[in-house]
């Protein structure tokens, strides 16, 4: 594991590694920026160049990476020097500037996506990875807020006219906008079974609690009136009614509604999970994620969101201690891979109810497969372009007519195969457009840019096979 530093001071960057010798990397739900402090060796009598010389007033900037691969990016915000010769300093990554920018804001039938992107280019902050959103938020009118608190708004919003969760973060300078189920790694913290001591997890803590749990879900228009009511009458029998009313988009439709319900209702009605566990560092794993716990002693084996999470390296050993909830709105499967379902009452409303979350859950695994076959068929275009263009440098730079030729007739070759894929994947994104109302959900930015990419590839291939004309 080889850790470095680069501090960028002036337009210029500077390795500090080898004055580093505390790292705590942290990050956590309803904050948007992830933080990175440093522990500074700071001795004058080690001469000018071995000092870091910070002034955060400068705009000093840090990039922190991890056998190459980059964990952070953003600008240093504090520093404290003592007397014992150690600078430590603080930095924040773009997200920072979400926190710090109040304004009042007004939206009007915008989605999540417009929102953010909206945001972004008001604040000049850089954009990445923008999920794409169909829902259409009635209404946001926040007045001497935060730009985090708008935000936080249309997220919430979103997932009370969606039942979908997302979540914004830093990555190389650029601020995403994410789904939170799509962050699920295949990474297992556990303490080994029947306590034994193998295992990446070293101590843990946990708390279940029911008193925000609701038996009932109601939701009513803007004028007060019932428009769908859902309730687990088994629950209801166990710990008393407790219900919680919604007001949702007033444009959705009967069956819309009583899938909104019943997919919230399951999220209610789950007891509040709490999770703290200390692990050797994995640097894959922070807020946001969501990873599997095993737990054999208290009987824990399921998946868990990260809210929280802070990162230690002192030396070489490298430790995490994660706040961690359950992943309501995943799956959870049992032991025979089969998916759990609650036993409530299977009325006709219910039956209807949980047909349409399950052709949902098709329709999106579909969609999601249609855009994967985007994504390969643009990768295979670009390919095919560049094997073209290179047989035609390859024709022009030919001293024998035969050679040439060969080269030509490759080119042609190559042409045909990049037109092929650009209609592979123009036929993919029908395909998920198709499904996305269905799936409640858009078309990811990757699968539109893949079906661009295709067919600007073609359109290459097609120029290297008319050059190539000339040799045959």
């Amino acid at each position: 594991m080889a850790l470095q530093f680069i501090l960028i001071k002036e337009k210029a960057g500077y390795d500090i590694s080898d004055i580093v010798e505390k790292v705590t990397w942290s990050g956590r739900k309803n904050s948007p920026a992830r933080s990175l402090q440093l522990g500074l060796i700071d001795d004058p009598s080690l001469g000018s160049a071995n000092r870091a010389d910070i002034d955060v007033y400068s705009g000093c900037h840090l990039i922190f990476l991890e056998d190459g691969t980059e964990l952070f990016r953003g600008i240093i915000m504090k520093q404290v020097q003592s007397q014992d010769h150690t600078l430590t300093i603080t930095a924040y990554d773009n997200a920072i500037y979400l926190s710090n920018n109040r304004d009042s804001f007004s939206y009007r039938k915008k989605t999540l996506t417009e929102i953010f992107m909206d945001i972004c280019k008001k604040y000049g902050i850089s954009r990445g990875e923008t999920a794409s959103v169909l829902y259409k938020i009635p209404i946001i009118t926040d007045v001497n807020v935060t730009v985090y608190d708008v935000l936080c708004n249309a997220l919430s919003q979103t997932y009370k006219g969606t039942g979908e969760r997302f979540y914004m973060i830093s990555k190389r300078g650029q601020l995403h906008l994410i789904r939170r189920k799509e962050q699920i790694t295949k990474l297992v913290l556990e303490t080994g079974a029947e306590g034994s001591s193998y295992g990446n997890l070293t101590q843990y803590s946990y708390s279940k609690d029911i008193s925000n749990v609701r038996t009932r879900l109601k939701l009513i228009s803007q004028e007060g009136k019932a428009l769908v009511q859902w309730a687990d009458a088994d629950l209801e029998e166990k710990i008393g009614m407790m219900q919680e009313s919604q007001t949702p988009d007033d444009t959705l439709s009967k069956s819309k509604l009583k899938t909104m319900a019943v997919t919230m209702l399951n999220e209610l009605k789950k007891p509040a999970e709490s999770l703290n566990v200390t692990a050797l560092g994995i640097s894959s794993v922070y807020a946001g994620m969501a990873v599997y716990i095993s737990i054999p002693d208290i009987n824990i084996g399921r998946t868990f969101y990260v809210d929280a999470d802070t990162h230690t390296w002192e030396g070489d050993y490298h430790t995490m201690k994660l706040t961690l909830n359950f992943a309501t709105d995943l799956e959870s499967i049992n032991e025979n891979g089969e998916t759990e379902v609650d036993k409530t009452s299977e009325k006709s409303a219910t039956k209807a109810a949980k047909q349409a979350i399950k052709e949902a859950a098709a329709a999106l695994k579909k969609k999601k497969a249609a855009e994967s076959r985007v994504i390969k068929a643009g990768k295979r275009a670009e390919k095919a372009a560049d094997a073209a263009e290179k047989a035609l440098k390859n024709a022009a730079k030919a001293k024998k007519v035969e050679k040439a030729q060969k080269y030509a007739k490759t080119v042609i070759t190559q042409s045909a195969k990049a037109q092929t894929e650009n209609e592979k994947a123009k036929e993919a994104l029908v395909a998920a457009k198709e499904l996305m109302n269905i799936a409640q959900s858009t078309i990811t930015t990757n699968a539109d840019f893949a079906a661009k990419q295709a067919e600007a590839s073609a359109r290459r291939a097609s120029a290297a096979a008319a050059g190539a004309e000339q040799y045959l």
